[in-house]
């Protein structure tokens, strides 16, 4: 697996916890904005809803007025008579049956503040209004509106809409009919109009007449309010105004030019939502509180369970094989399995990791074994060739086939011998021996010259080690009635703080060819495996059993000596012989 995929369980679910945490706080807030949508969108509709009855059933109670008005002047004596005559003195009666007819029937019009009649043409002025009404002036200012308008405009009034009539600080809506000669009204103020409205102004709502530009009537013009109508009328609008926050829903008005808007407060709106909020706001803190627990206790019971195999892993990669998890107090019957298959897998691999190395050492012994085996046989087959040539009786050659015999039998012992480690001394020894007992087969061709310090004695060494290199040189250089010079020289040099013993063997014959230095300095296993067979076994030899002894510690280097022939240098661990380290 790629190191990209790997992951740690417990910051695996610490993250899914957090995720879960962030999609609740989420869910939370979408929630809460669906939520206050959904109750603004209920609260708009509501408004909505109330402020189309108003304008429904407000303009059908200023229609009936318009009605009214409309049958009066056209059929009413009293009217008739006052328009058609120049002196109103003369018909007293009628200006009061006016004014009682006004008082009669203003009573059935609860949204109107006062009705009037006024004739052009003899001034004549006949009004009737609530007593509750204070006036203030404003009939005497109609009247003079009334009085001081051009015939011209007073003719055109055809529509039934009502007209705004500001007056000191409020407004007021007229509305008349002209027929001949008589102007029939009447009027209202928006306090008036508002009034049917009392269950939002409750509520704290404010309602407001507003014009096609978005003014409102009835604001102060020194903080002027602007508001969007066209999206009052389709959907409400959240409204900054003197430091708070409105919801502001628009109605047209059918009886005049005008819109009526209710602007409520957005906190009177959303206090249903705040009190929700509130309890959402709990059970969200509860829930991170839950899942800040799930996620402790979760990632402590991980911990628990986990840790004592992590260390126990590392413990087992350290090379300690006896490390085991403890299960005897494990609860969860899970991890209980995990770490009983664990520890079960760990004695399976000491087992197999014992069978393997007791293979492999019976493997490397055998192949040592038959590694020294190579070398006996032909220094064997040899020496028995040349005792069988001495034995021709004479006294002189019995001496001889003794003494071979002697040395031959002390020659063998060794080799054939299981120790896999001898001291250098005993190596030196039946070096000697060796060379001696080829000196018996050629006489006073060999010369043999050592220069080996007295430390490197007792260093420990695989058997043969020097004989197999001498055996390779005889066997390639040595001839009857030619001279063959051997020197070895054995010394400890100091590299990096390690003792390195140095065995250098240097002989007079023809060198090393350069197809041999090449292919044995730097040797792999195909080479060695293919030289078995070859007749350059003894180089092959060696280098095995140096790897089989020292690993890649040893090193042996090959060349040829100016002047002389091959030099075969060993460089190997410097370690003192012990019987307890021959075992």
């Amino acid at each position: 697996m790629s190191r990209n995929k790997i992951y740690s369980f417990r910051k695996r679910l610490s993250q899914i916890m957090r995720i879960l945490m962030l999609l609740q706080v989420v869910g939370f807030f979408l929630y809460s904005l669906f939520f206050t949508f959904s109750m603004r969108s209920r609260v708009y509709d509501e408004i909505r809803q109330t402020l189309e009855m108003y304008n429904t059933e407000l303009s059908t109670n200023l229609k009936s007025v318009d009605y009214y008005l409309v049958e009066i002047n056209n059929y009413n004596t009293d009217i008739s008579t006052l328009s058609g005559t120049d002196n109103p003195q003369e018909h007293y009666g009628s200006i009061s049956g006016i004014n009682r007819l006004f008082d009669t029937n203003l009573r059935s019009f609860p949204n109107i503040l006062g009705l009037y009649c006024y004739f052009p043409n003899n001034g004549t002025w006949v009004e009737n209004q609530k007593s509750s009404f204070q006036n203030d002036g404003f009939s005497g200012y109609l009247r003079n509106s009334l009085s001081n308008a051009k015939p011209s405009v007073l003719s055109s009034k055809t529509s039934t809409k009502w007209v705004l009539y500001p007056y000191q600080g409020k407004n007021y809506f007229v509305n008349f009919f002209v027929l001949n000669k008589s102007i029939v009204g009447a009027w209202t103020d928006t306090d008036t109009l508002s009034s049917a409205l009392t269950r939002l102004q409750d509520q704290g709502a404010d309602i407001l007449f507003v014009n096609k530009q978005g003014r409102p009537l009835n604001v102060d013009s020194t903080n002027p309010l602007n508001i969007p109508v066209s999206r009052t009328l389709e959907h409400y609008a959240v409204l900054h105004y003197q430091g708070r926050r409105y919801m502001a829903v628009s109605v047209s008005l059918t009886y005049c030019d005008y819109f009526i808007t209710a602007m409520i407060p957005l906190s009177q709106v959303d206090m249903p939502i705040l009190s929700l909020g509130r309890i959402l706001i709990f059970l969200l803190f509860c829930t991170v509180v839950l899942f800040w627990l799930v996620n402790r206790l979760l990632s402590q019971f991980i911990k628990e369970s986990i840790d004592p195999l992590v260390s126990v892993t590392k413990s087992l990669a350290g090379g300690n094989m006896d490390s085991r998890i403890n299960t005897s107090d494990q609860p969860c019957s899970e991890i209980l399995e995990i770490s009983e298959s664990y520890n079960q897998m760990i004695d399976t691999i000491q087992q197999l990791k014992i069978d393997v190395y007791e293979e492999n050492l019976q493997k490397k012994t055998f192949e040592l074994q038959y590694l020294k085996s190579q070398v006996a046989p032909h220094f064997l087959i040899n020496c028995l060739n040349t005792i069988s040539y001495l034995t021709d009786g004479t006294r002189e050659h019995a001496d001889l086939i003794k003494r071979m015999i002697v040395t031959l039998s002390e020659h063998l012992r060794y080799t054939l011998s299981t120790e896999d480690k001898v001291p250098l001394d005993r190596e030196l020894h039946y070096e000697k021996n060796y060379i001696e007992l080829t000196s018996l087969r050629f006489p006073g061709c060999i010369t043999f010259c050592s220069d080996i310090d007295d430390e490197v004695r007792n260093a420990m060494v695989f058997p043969l080690i020097l004989i197999m290199i001498t055996e390779n040189t005889f066997k390639l250089n040595l001839v009857m009635g030619e001279p063959l010079k051997l020197t070895l020289s054995i010394h400890i040099i100091n590299r990096n703080d390690e003792k390195r013993l140095i065995i250098t063997h240097i002989d007079s014959g023809s060198g090393y060819p350069q197809e041999i230095l090449d292919k044995y300095n730097h040797p792999d296993d195909q080479i060695l495996a293919g030289s078995c067979a070859g007749t350059k076994i003894g180089i092959s030899n060696l280098i095995k059993r140096l790897r089989l002894y020292y690993d890649n510690t040893a090193v042996l280097h090959l060349s040829n000596e100016p002047g002389m022939g091959a030099r075969t240098e060993i460089d190997i661990p410097f370690v003192a012989y012990t019987p307890e380290t021959q075992k």
